[in-house]
C-alpha cells in the first residue's frame, strides 16, 4: 500500500453513509474502486476504527459541525478537527482567559505554557490547536481518551507551531495541521513526517 496520506473533508450533512464517504475517499485517495460494502467498518476496545476488508489501508475519523473528516493512509493514523468555540455572551478576551485556566489543569506543563506564550496567533487559537493535536494522537496510539489525556504532551518541540502546513514533532510522531474554515481547526498525527494532501469532496 503507497504511504502517503490523504485527508478528505466531506460535508456532514451530504447524505451519506459512512461507508459510502470511505469507499469515495479511497477512491480519490488511492485509485481504489469498490461498492460501499467492502469499506464496512470495526471498532477496537476502545473505539479506533478499522476496515474489515483492507487491513493493509489505516483510517481514523473526526466529525465538527458541518464537517466529517477521514484520514487514509499505509500507516498508521489519527485525525482530529475541533471548532473554536466561546461561551455564550463570552467575548475573545474571556474566552482566552478561560481557556488558558483550562490548559493549566488538564495540559502537560509545555502545552499550557505554549497556549498562554506562543509567539504565533492568539491563546484562543493555540488552545484548540494543541486539543485537536492530543485527540490526533489518541485517535493515533488507538488509547481513546481516558485517565492518561494529560500524560504527554504535543507541544511542538521548537516552540512554536508554524502558522501553516508545515509539521511539528512531539512524542516521536509528527503532527500537520490546518485551519478550515474561520473558526475549525484540523490535526493529523503520523509516524514520520510526510506529506498530506488535502480532498474537499462537495459532489
Amino acid at each position: 500500500m503507497d504511504q502517503k496520506t490523504v485527508v478528505c473533508i466531506f460535508n456532514n450533512d451530504d447524505y451519506r453513509e459512512p461507508e459510502e464517504r470511505l469507499a469515495l475517499a479511497a477512491q480519490r485517495a488511492f485509485g481504489i474502486e469498490a461498492s460501499p460494502v467492502t469499506w464496512e467498518l470495526l471498532r477496537g476496545k476502545k473505539g479506533k476504527p478499522f476496515f474489515l476488508h483492507h487491513p493493509e489501508l489505516f483510517l481514523s475519523i473526526s466529525h465538527s459541525g458541518p464537517y466529517w473528516v477521514c484520514a487514509l493512509s499505509g500507516e498508521r493514523i489519527g485525525v482530529d478537527i475541533q471548532e473554536r468555540t466561546r461561551k455564550r455572551g463570552e467575548n475573545r478576551k474571556e474566552a482566552e482567559l478561560r481557556l488558558m485556566r483550562l490548559a493549566g489543569r488538564h495540559f502537560e506543563p509545555e502545552e499550557s505554557d505554549y497556549v498562554e506564550n506562543g509567539r504565533e496567533g492568539t491563546p484562543y487559537q493555540r488552545f484548540f490547536e494543541i486539543w485537536a493535536a492530543k485527540e490526533s494522537y489518541v485517535k493515533y496510539t488507538g488509547q481513546g481518551i481516558d485517565g492518561g489525556f494529560g500524560k504527554f504532551s504535543t507541544a511542538p518541540e521548537a516552540g512554536n507551531i508554524i502558522r501553516s502546513r508545515l509539521p511539528w514533532t512531539a512524542e516521536g510522531v509528527w503532527f500537520w495541521k490546518e485551519d478550515v474554515g474561520e473558526n475549525y481547526v484540523l490535526c493529523v498525527c503520523t509516524k514520520r513526517q510526510k506529506e498530506i494532501r488535502v480532498e474537499w469532496i462537495t459532489d
